[in-house]
């Protein structure tokens, strides 16, 4: 008989933990509205690029890369890479298309998340650039000390033309290192 009487207690701690896993979790997955969100709340993120984080209730959020896929038949950018936290001096070098260059550059500028402009930079050709094959290219980008923490880096082909059909833009989210502080404004 006393055996039995442990079991009710037992399924009242049982049950009662369960419940508040339960609870723990639904609070968690309230906060997850984002990529950022998801990843910071311990779910699984994905193994495919741009990377994919899902929630226990099966929600998935895409990192965001910009728009680098729909160029990467033009431009690969090896520095900096989306979401990557830099600096100033930003070095940035990768390899583009003949096609982007003119006179062996095209410009690259920095915006804060207030499309503030911090910086521009030309990027030059490190070898011919009259080729419809890969050029590599090297640049680098001095910029002020940014108010957000996050920003984006827009990098434009050379149009000499100046028609808009012609311009294309590559852009790429990037976060800040070093933010100003009010007392060096």
């Amino acid at each position: 008989m006393k055996k039995w009487f442990f079991v009710p207690i037992l399924l009242v701690i049982v049950l009662g933990a369960g419940g508040f896993f339960f609870s723990s979790s639904q609070q968690k997955l309230k906060g997850v509205t984002s990529y950022e969100s998801c990843a910071n709340a311990g779910f699984a993120i994905m193994d495919s690029y741009p990377p994919r984080c899902r929630t226990s209730d099966g929600r998935t959020f895409t990192q965001d890369i910009g728009n680098e896929l729909r160029f990467h038949d033009e431009i690969l950018v090896e520095h900096p890479r989306p979401n990557q936290k830099i600096d100033s001096p930003l070095a940035i070098k990768g390899r583009a298309r003949g096609l982007w260059f003119f006179e062996a550059q095209f410009s690259a500028e920095l915006f804060d998340a207030n499309n503030k402009s911090l910086g521009v930079a030309i990027i030059t050709a490190e070898g011919d650039w009259m080729t419809e094959d890969f050029v590599s290219f090297t640049g680098e980008l001095s910029f002020e000390k940014p108010t957000t923490e996050k920003g984006i880096l827009k990098l434009r082909n050379a149009n000499p033309s100046g028609l808009p059909e012609k311009q294309k833009e590559l852009i790429m989210p990037i976060y800040f290192t070093s933010l100003s502080s009010e007392k060096e404004k």
